[in-house]
């Protein structure tokens, strides 16, 4: 399948799913040895640790699609962004390979991540769906 063409692709696989806004791979880069991170909420007074998998968000990039329906596609196209970007960025911080010059490949991952990650967390969400009320 081309990364980017969703007509052959089933639309209700990743329904009912949990999703992170930040990546599960990124996250725990950051966590400790239990698989838990600092995380300051600001609904809560005082930052605690929470476990990444708790983390996560059920149906936040499941979309209603033009028949109705729920679709699942927009997490396909993400897991198959985060993997090539998480990919690069194992090259990228390698200590057998760092200091070489990144690959035009790896650029191009790193920079459809970026751009991915800058559109898709909850401030971004709340913006495109007040633009789209009537």
């Amino acid at each position: 399948m081309d990364e980017w063409d969703l007509e052959n692709v089933d639309p209700n696989q990743q329904v009912g799913a949990r999703h992170h806004t930040v990546p599960a791979f990124h996250l725990r880069r950051f966590a400790n040895s239990q698989n838990q991170l600092w995380v300051r909420d600001r609904r809560y007074p005082m930052p605690g640790l929470r476990k990444e998998s708790d983390l996560a968000i059920r149906d936040f990039y499941t979309f209603q699609n033009i028949h109705g329906e729920p679709d699942g596609r927009m997490e396909q196209v993400l897991q198959r962004v985060e993997g090539n970007a998480a990919s690069a960025l194992r090259r990228v911080t390698s200590s057998v390979t760092w200091g070489r010059p990144i690959t035009p490949e790896d650029k191009t991952d790193l920079c459809i991540f970026t751009a991915f990650q800058y559109v898709r967390g909850l401030r971004k969400r709340r913006e495109i769906e007040r633009a789209a009320s009537p």
